[in-house]
């Protein structure tokens, strides 16, 4: 084998080592923003791109189409320090159910949410004090906020596993994880608020096109309530998994993923604490996000390479490699991102067609086709290309 043989197998093993993608919830985080001192956006593993969601008309705040605390910013649109709420959100999914309170005969609202929140250290917006993370809380408020019954409940969202909580009866159900806060905006990632949730006819459908804003922007939705899709977590109530010990509507048994919300316990829904209750939500779910349509540099990762000598000794005949890769492509409107073929080559006379010297560029593996630019194959592609050193 020739040294630069040699040479080649040595980079390319070392690119594989750096290259593997991370164990995240969420895929990546943009660069930060100088207007802001925040990232540009959050992007997901099916490559969505959420922006921080930032009013820029009065109607935004109106029609809840980004969320923002405190709402009474002074003058729309937002300048950052001086006229700026103190929390925004990239992203948020949430559903409010009522469940039986320890005051016989009164129900009080259950609200489960999920998100990526952009917020501060200190306790009003300063330059220098930024902070981004993941949410996920269960909450009911003060006021006859306490459960009807003892026992354990169990609350299960559309971006984490289902969490079980015990709780003394007649106590609040309250439960907070925030996973990020500092000392980067790479925390953020593991929070649980991924994939993002879109809107769609159906609970776990064909999601539905963006919705556009006043402002000519795309939204995840227009503000209202409905159902969602794009969970990853499995539904522990798909058929054939066995029925639980409380009653579920059919959509709940027909869905793969959990695009719901829903909590379960004893006595959860009629106060009986006899019996295990569920109640839910199906088509009255909340998803606000401002979807990012600047272009995203593709992620690209070397999955792996195998490399064949071809009598690399005779006049004329070069050393041969195989790499195999994966990328993300870059989505104009960033919507689920396809993965493609990368094919890497090092100009191939006898190969002319997929041969561009030391540019990586995107084929597909079924019709001989010239190379086309990153982001252009719009369905899932995977293959093994040639090339030579």
């Amino acid at each position: 084998m020739s040294p630069i043989m040699k040479n080649a197998i040595v980079a390319a093993l070392a690119a594989m080592a750096l290259a593997q993608p991370a164990q995240a919830i969420l895929q990546r985080v943009g660069p930060v923003d100088p207007a802001t001192g925040y990232p540009a956006w959050y992007q997901d593993a099916n490559g969505l791109a959420v922006e921080l969601c930032t009013p820029t008309t009065q109607a935004d705040l109106v029609s809840g189409i980004c969320l923002v605390t405190p709402a009474e910013v002074v003058v729309v649109p937002e300048v950052f320090p001086t006229n700026w709420s103190q929390e925004h959100f990239y992203y948020f999914t949430s559903a409010v159910m009522r469940v039986a309170s320890a005051t016989p005969g009164v129900t009080t609202p259950l609200k489960v949410l999920t998100g990526v929140e952009a917020s501060f250290n200190t306790p009003t917006p300063e330059a220098g004090q930024q902070i981004t993370f993941g949410r996920w809380r269960v909450q009911a408020p003060q006021a006859n906020a306490g459960m009807a019954c003892a026992g354990t409940f169990t609350i299960y969202s559309p971006h984490r596993a289902p969490k079980v909580i015990p709780l003394a009866a007649g106590a609040r159900l309250f439960d907070t994880e925030d996973i990020g806060i500092g000392p980067d905006f790479n925390g953020a990632l593991n929070g649980a608020a991924g994939p993002f949730a879109m809107r769609a006819a159906t609970p776990g459908g064909i999601a539905a096109p963006f919705a556009i804003g006043a402002d000519g922007k795309q939204y995840l939705s227009a503000g209202d309530l409905g159902p969602i899709t794009g969970s990853a977590v499995p539904n522990p109530f798909v058929a054939p998994n066995p029925l639980p010990a409380f009653a579920i509507p059919p959509e709940i048994r027909a869905m793969p993923k959990t695009n719901y919300f829903m909590v379960s316990g004893p006595g959860v829904a009629s106060g009986n604490c006899a019996t295990q209750e569920a109640v839910w939500a199906l088509n009255d779910i909340s998803v606000i996000g401002r979807v990012n349509t600047a272009a995203i540099a593709s992620r690209t990762n070397i999955e792996r390479a195998t490399f064949r000598a071809v009598d690399s000794n005779a006049d004329g005949t070069p050393d041969r490699f195989q790499i195999g890769a994966w990328a993300n492509a870059v989505q104009e409107v960033n919507r689920p991102a396809p993965l493609v073929g990368l094919s890497l080559n090092r100009g191939d006379p006898a190969d002319p067609v997929n041969s561009t010297p030391e540019v990586a560029m995107l084929r597909t593996p079924v019709e001989n086709t010239a190379p086309v630019a990153i982001g252009q194959i719009p369905t899932p592609k995977f293959n093994f290309f040639n090339g030579v050193i």
